[in-house]
């Protein structure tokens, strides 16, 4: 895939999906008392949207795909993302990640393409469950780091959908 493709399908992945998040009914029901109700979920993707933006960035001016972790639940626990207002949090899902395209289309195919096996994913609990992920020492690239980060975003959208009610 080229800058432009994965710029693309980030694109598409919120956009398509914004008018559907935008007409929820109840954002802040939990489906469960131990789940993270959407609201939850989207401020855990504006805290993945931060912390990979700066993956992203990094990882063209450094030779390898070694990067620090955060702590999903305290981020979204610290945040308070389930006493936020909506459409403040779904606007700025959108508009971050619209962002990050930008930041995607700009990197150029060498660095997007170029492989090493110096990267931490399975450390930071990247990969868990995930058989496609690169083990230690087997060789990746930022492109898959930007399509798992892509494929993270549908998969927490699919998880709203299959529990939520639209107005």
């Amino acid at each position: 895939m080229t800058s432009s493709d994965l710029s693309t399908a980030l694109s598409n992945a919120v956009n398509d999906n914004f008018e559907f998040l935008r007409n929820l009914k109840e954002p802040s029901k939990k489906p469960q008392p131990d789940k993270w109700s959407p609201i939850q979920i989207i401020g855990h993707l504006i805290d993945s949207a931060n912390n990979n933006h700066r993956r992203f960035v990094k990882a063209q001016y450094q030779d390898n795909l070694i990067f620090i972790g955060y702590d999903q639940v305290e981020w979204v626990e610290q945040q308070n993302y389930q006493e936020a207002d909506w459409l403040e949090i779904l606007n700025m899902w959108r508009t971050y990640n619209l962002f990050i395209c930008r930041v995607i289309e700009n990197i150029s195919d060498e660095k997007l393409l170029s492989m090493t096996p110096e990267h931490n994913y399975n450390d930071m609990g990247w990969g868990k469950n995930k058989d496609n992920f690169p083990k230690k020492g087997e060789p990746s690239n930022l492109a898959f780091l930007i399509e798992d980060y892509i494929g993270h975003l549908k998969h927490h959208v699919m998880q709203i959908k299959s529990t939520s009610q639209l107005i």
